[in-house]
């Protein structure tokens, strides 16, 4: 092995083990005249680039000699072939392990210096960082050997990791001194980059945790980190954890996390929510109870995580719960009011977006039947929005009828140009669902609809979307070209989204195609391409889809992204949530 290469960096850990242990010595100003003993005692220091590797280590142990030879050795980690550096890790940990304990002032440039070579054959360094027995190691310490295991995924501290936890799971307090939750947070994000089974046990320990003794911000990160491991095992955790945690409702709480959680471990999380949607959830039953909410209040989480999920064995027992049984009556005479039947047509548009995001046709029968007869904005317009997703003849037909009759209630809307507002709604809907051969139905619909100038004024926003069908046809290339095109309205692209999803089912390019696409201007039409995307592969995993739609993400937070955007940003994070590898 050569040393002969530029040292400019070994300055830095010089600079850092000065200051942070070996000895250092005096000020320039300060320092005496060389004398002859000096200049014996300094040709007498060792040529730490000659020396062999084991003897570096020793070298280490002398105070006069440690900034010289934790240089070299720095160096030589650096200078190092992979192979080459796992076998001086390999030789280099027993001697820094004496260190640790010898020279606790040392700890801190040995963490460092590991964290820099970023070979998990360092584990037992970082697991003396990590290893709690009465007091914690300093923060930093703590920090880095967490971050370092992290890093590396060195699975050997994986012991360690779960052990810290339990003892701060005991001694909550003990983190509270400098940043409240900070170790724990630091052992969470080392479980997530690990992403073994073995931690679920833990984190869902660190979930019952009150937040009296522990910061929400240590309950969010786990139900992120349960997500992410995507064991069936944390199902009960994550649908209990809403409702034990108590957070504020933003798109970043409990409850979010942890619908984006059980949509990451998708199937085998259906049945359980099923099961509390029908009340069976013993332990839910309680905490509902516990805490005042009426048991069709808390089934609501349960229907829209299985929308989130998405998947069509969901789809009957949803059918079979949603309170349609005054559907197909002529029911809305007068404006709802705070009761029965208001209630269920606030649950109807629940079920309904659950429903739509699924895209079973088995929904398509119970949700038109509500159509006909409801004239409540809440509840008809995600009736519709959710057959524009399922799609197919019957959904189409359905919004044509909607087109032409639609109306709602005069009490519920701002003014009487408003009553007809569904029907240029469900236009747009329509021109969604729509497959090309029945393009000439939806038109008629929109024909008769635009004998209200009320109307009319609306409809002509959706004829890019009437064009692109027109023109594709079945053309699944033709779609992708008009979705690829920025310069194309929102609406021709959104159009086009949907037609090349159901041209090419479990296309991952084609989702990649929709998710590039989510940067569209309108915000619902950003709901739609980041649902699709998630939509169209089932249960196939996309990384290049879910880090387009992250990287759209990033983007807009740092522009400072308006309210409206909000529900495409919750859509996204969901189906990136099913993406991700």
């Amino acid at each position: 092995m050569t040393h002969g290469r530029d040292r400019g960096p070994r300055w830095l850990w010089a600079a850092a083990l000065l200051v942070l242990g070996c000895k250092a010595p005096a000020p320039e100003a300060t320092v005496p005249e060389p004398t002859a003993a000096a200049d014996e005692t300094a040709k007498a220091k060792p040529d730490y680039g000659a020396l062999e590797f084991p003897e570096l280590l020793t070298e280490m142990r002398d105070p006069e000699s440690c900034v010289g030879a934790l240089i070299e050795v720095a160096d030589r980690f650096g200078q190092a072939t992979d192979s080459e550096r796992s076998a001086l890790v390999a030789e280099a940990v027993p001697a820094m392990l004496k260190l640790w304990d010898d020279f606790p002032e040392l700890r801190l440039p040995i963490l460092r210096l590991f964290e820099t070579v970023g070979d998990p054959g360092a584990a037992p360094i970082w697991n003396r960082a990590l290893t709690v027995d009465e007091i914690p190691s300093p923060l930093e310490e703590f920090d880095v050997a967490a971050r370092s295991v992290a890093q590396t995924r060195a699975t050997a501290s994986l012991p360690t990791v779960h052990a810290a936890m339990a003892w701060f799971l005991e001694h909550p307090t003990a983190d509270r001194v400098q940043q409240p939750g900070a170790q724990r947070l630091a052992l969470i994000e080392a479980m997530i980059a690990l992403r073994d089974r073995s931690s679920v046990p833990v984190l869902l320990e660190v979930l019952k945790q009150p937040v009296e003794t522990q910061p929400v911000a240590v309950h969010r990160r786990a139900t992120d980190a349960l997500g992410l491991i995507r064991d069936p095992a944390a199902v009960q955790g994550l649908i209990l954890v809403p409702y034990s945690i108590p957070d504020v409702p933003t798109t970043t709480s409990v409850t979010e996390r942890s619908k984006m959680a059980l949509a990451s471990i998708g199937e085998p999380a259906v049945e359980p929510l099923l099961g509390a949607l029908r009340g069976e959830n013993k332990d839910l039953n309680e905490l509902l109870r516990r805490h005042g909410i009426q048991a069709p209040l808390g089934s609501m989480a349960a229907v829209m995580t299985l929308g989130a999920i998405g998947s069509p064995s969901a789809a009957t027992g949803l059918i079979e719960a949603m309170p349609d049984d005054d559907c197909g009556s002529r029911r809305t005479q007068s404006a709802p009011d705070e009761d029965d039947d208001s209630w269920k047509a606030q649950s109807r548009a629940w079920y309904a977006n659950a429903l739509g995001l699924i895209g079973d046709e088995r929904a398509v029968d119970p949700l038109c039947r509500c159509a006909k007869t409801s004239r409540e904005p809440g509840e008809l317009y995600p009736i519709t929005e959710a057959l524009s997703r399922i799609g197919g003849s019957e959904a189409s037909s359905c919004l044509a009828r909607v087109i032409r009759r639609g109306r709602y209630h005069p009490d519920t809307v701002v003014g009487p140009e408003f009553e007809l507002e569904i029907r240029w709604e469900a236009a747009r809907h329509a021109l969604l669902a729509v497959e090309p051969g029945q393009l000439a139905q939806i038109e008629a619909a929109i024909k008769s609809a635009n004998r209200s100038k009320d109307v009319a004024k609306h409809t002509a926003q959706w004829d890019s979307g009437i064009a692109v069908l027109r023109r594709c046809g079945t053309d699944l290339p033709c779609y992708s070209s008009v979705l690829a095109d920025p310069e194309q309205p929102w609406f021709a692209r959104e159009v086009a989204a949907m037609n090349a999803a159901r041209l090419a089912p479990g296309d991952a390019d084609v989702a990649l195609q929709i998710a590039r696409a989510y940067a569209v201007e309108d915000p619902d039409a950003r709901v739609t391409m980041a649902w699709l995307t998630g939509h169209m592969l089932d249960d196939t995993r996309c990384q290049a889809c879910a880090d387009t739609l992250q990287h759209v993400l990033d983007e807009a937070k740092r522009e400072g992204l308006p309210p409206k955007y909000q529900l495409s940003v919750l859509t996204a994070r969901t189906a990136i949530a099913k993406l991700r590898e």
